[in-house]
């Protein structure tokens, strides 16, 4: 069977290239990932300060698109919106013929090397890509294929996350299903923001403002033992951690929070929240913020004694307080003893995905 010959180059992601291409590129996805793809793309197409889109392709000969690969690319981090192969129309097959296919394999590992080449040249130095999870009932689906894909670039599997919502609740439900805690009584802990302020030139986006060491030194604690993407800590520090939550488009300055325990007076764990805006179904098109728990942790020798459920009351309170009704998070899969707290909590299931990653050598 004849071989495409192809071409590889990186192209400018025009809206109308994009309108073309997207369509047969997300059509194996779900509807959840091909929404959220789109919104991606919407987002740092309105606004390049975001995030610059990057786009690679694989053409034929007769300079039709074969398969193509869009990023996002922002500090030292890119994320892939969605990579894959573009099924030729009806027409495109009478004039090719059913013949002519593709070498997957070698097609993805061209596109890998174009965009490993394209990241260096803009000093990132990590890749990752959340797809959706493949179900084993269904080991022949497009969501395969995609995951395959993610082999073909030299990706690994990070963790498989739950994305989890649910309304924002007085009454926070701990571990123990007899204890509860009633509204902020935050029992053992205070919170203390990062000073934003204290930033001289507040748009430096590696500027550290006064409290931003401290959360560091606490989120690098609780990477210590910990069931959350525990791989993480192999691919960035920290500090890339945290540059990246400040990069995200719902980052909220106000809700970077180290716990502190009261009596000790030593900090024993961090809380970093931001704001999506929603829409209620029931005030047509009034918005109103979502809260998102972006991350949450323990230092080890702080964990077991029941802080968590202080954490999640603190987010809660603080959800209501800004307007928030609903409050969204994601957990990795197999970290059992964080699922139980956020369900007992109130959260329930939206969907999930599979996170791949690589560091660009």
């Amino acid at each position: 069977m004849p071989l495409m010959s192809l071409t590889y180059q990186s192209e400018k992601p025009r809206a109308e290239l994009l309108q073309e291409l997207l369509p047969p590129l997300l059509a194996n996805l779900s509807l959840a990932r091909a929404q959220i793809a789109i919104d991606q793309i919407r987002t740092h197409l309105a606004d390049p300060n975001r995030g610059q889109l990057v786009l690679i392709t694989a053409k034929s000969e007769s300079e039709r698109h074969v398969a193509a690969a869009i990023l996002v690319c922002h500090d030292d981090t890119s994320t892939m919106v969605h990579a894959g192969a573009i099924s030729p129309s009806s027409n495109d097959l009478a004039v090719i013929g059913d013949d002519a296919q593709p070498n997957w394999a070698e097609v993805f590992a061209a596109i890998s090397d174009q965009i490993d080449g394209e990241l260096r040249q803009r000093s990132v130095d990590f890749l990752q890509w959340a797809v959706d999870p493949v179900e084993k009932s269904e080991p022949d689906s497009g969501v395969e294929s995609v995951v395959r894909c993610c082999a073909w670039f030299g990706m690994e599997p990070l963790a498989t996350l739950d994305y989890l919502s649910g309304p924002v609740e007085q009454n926070v439900i701990a571990p123990n299903e007899n204890d509860r805690v009633q509204g902020d009584q935050s029992g053992p802990l205070r919170f203390d923001a990062i000073d934003w302020e204290s930033v001289a030139a507040h748009q430096d986006l590696r500027s550290q403002p006064q409290g931003w060491s401290d959360l560091r030194r606490v989120i690098e604690a609780t990477y210590a033992e910990t069931a959350d993407c525990p791989r993480l800590s192999e691919f960035r520090t920290a500090e890339q951690t945290m540059r990246g939550y400040r990069n995200a488009d719902a980052f909220d300055e106000r809700f970077w929070l180290t716990a502190i325990d009261h009596d000790s007076g030593q900090a024993v764990g961090c809380l970093i929240l931001a704001t999506h805006r929603g829409r209620h179904e029931s005030d047509g098109d009034q918005q109103l913020p979502i809260l998102e728990i972006v991350y949450m942790g323990l230092v080890p020798e702080s964990r077991g004694r029941g802080l968590a459920k202080h954490l999640i009351a603190h987010a809660m309170t603080t959800a209501s307080d800004v307007g928030c009704d609903r409050m969204i998070l994601a957990v990795d899969r197999n970290n059992s003893v964080a699922g139980r707290l956020y369900r007992g909590a109130g959260l329930t299931e939206m969907f999930c995905e599979q996170v791949w990653c690589k560091s660009i050598s």
